[in-house]
């Protein structure tokens, strides 16, 4: 639900332009990388609910207990965990990537984009 709220507020507040320092190839990269990024966010937690439903148990949530929402299946709940840990190893790469190009920024650039993302570091 947060990743949600947030999608919400990156849609109707409009982000502050990419550096002209980036290349077109390079802008499109940081565009790619943020949306694929909200979209891992939102579904890695969809995937495990649902996997964890094809394997028939239920989910604890802060004292309740979920229910499944998918009956029991364990042919699919094997091929929906290989897809959930394929995303997780493309959520680890992106972050890395997300991290790697503000510290490029930050200090080999020194653009202020990473002053900007973390206003806290100035």
């Amino acid at each position: 639900m947060v990743m949600v709220a947030r999608l919400i507020w990156r849609v109707t507040h409009p982000v502050p332009a990419l550096p002209n320092s980036l290349t077109s190839w390079q802008q499109k990269l940081a565009r790619a990388n943020h949306w694929l990024l909200y979209l891992m966010l939102i579904g890695l937690p969809i995937g495990g609910y649902m996997m964890v439903s094809l394997y028939g148990q239920q989910i604890p949530f802060f004292g309740w207990e979920l229910p499944p929402i998918l009956p029991e299946n364990q042919e699919l709940a094997a091929q929906v965990k290989t897809m959930h840990s394929l995303g997780a190893g493309l959520i680890v790469g992106l972050l890395t990537l997300h991290i790697g190009a503000a510290l490029r920024h930050g200090y080999l650039l020194k653009d202020g984009v990473l002053q900007r993302m973390a206003p806290f570091l100035k």
